[in-house]
Formats: C-alpha cells, sequence, structure tokens
C-alpha cells in the first residue's frame, strides 16, 4: 500500500469515527432533553392526585383538589369545610394557631419531604361549604 492509500483510509476512519462520535453525543442530548425536572414531576403527581378527589379528611373537611405551579414552584391544596369549621371568623381569630398547627404537620410529614427539600411553596386554600367562598389559606415558603 502507498502513503496516499494508507493516507486516504485514515482519514476515512476518522471521518467514520467523527460521525459515530457525533451521533452519540447528539443522541445524549436527546436523552438528557427527556428527563422531566422536580418540578415536572411534582405537577404530573398532582394531575394523579387529582383523580383521587375529593376526599373525605374528616367530618368537616374535604380535601377537593390539587395543584403543582411549575412557573411558581407552589403545590396548592384546595379544601371544603363545613360544621363548625365553615365560619370564616373562627377562621381568622385562630388563624395564627392553625398557621403554627398546619407548619408542624408540614415539617414532619414523610409525604412532604420532597415539596421541602425542593424549597417548594405551600398553600392550603379553604372553601366554605355553604357560601363557596373562600374563607382562609394559608402560605409556607
Amino acid at each position: 500500500m502507498t502513503a496516499k492509500a494508507i493516507l486516504f483510509i485514515n482519514i476515512q476512519m476518522n471521518k467514520n469515527l467523527f460521525h459515530i462520535c457525533l451521533i452519540g453525543i447528539i443522541f445524549i442530548m436527546m436523552v438528557a432533553c427527556k428527563r422531566t425536572s422536580t418540578s415536572e414531576k411534582f405537577a404530573q403527581k398532582a394531575v394523579l392526585e387529582n383523580k383521587t378527589y375529593p376526599q373525605k379528611i374528616n367530618d368537616s373537611i374535604i380535601i377537593d383538589s390539587t395543584r403543582f405551579d411549575v412557573a411558581t414552584n407552589t403545590l396548592r391544596y384546595f379544601y371544603t369545610v363545613s360544621k363548625g369549621l365553615d365560619n370564616e371568623q373562627l377562621l381568622k381569630t385562630y388563624h395564627s394557631e392553625i398557621w403554627n398547627g398546619l407548619k408542624a404537620e408540614l415539617e414532619n410529614s414523610v409525604q412532604m419531604k420532597p415539596y421541602l427539600d425542593a424549597h417548594c411553596n405551600i398553600h392550603y386554600v379553604y372553601y366554605s361549604e355553604s357560601t363557596r367562598k373562600k374563607i382562609a389559606e394559608f402560605v409556607f415558603k
């Protein structure tokens, strides 16, 4: 074989190797782009959880739905309250006590740990069964 032939073969092999590497890099980039962010996973989980709602928590509270807002990194829970809790003034009067209780529950909840670890905002919204108006909300950042 001549030197030109050997050089030609090396150039062709390098071109093939370059193309194989390029295809590999493109494939890796495509796979990486398909990864779901933590926020997107939370949003998907909220959609799945909504299929199980409404759920009665106790005699006075029903969880109606949940949403995860990827843009604000906020998990929202929507509740309907009835009976003795269906009282806006009562909830305003005891707002700080309720907030402290919810905060303690949130911090000790195994289910909420991934959200807290991801520094999500948590927003609880309560609606009156009798008036359908929002009567209380609690935000944790």
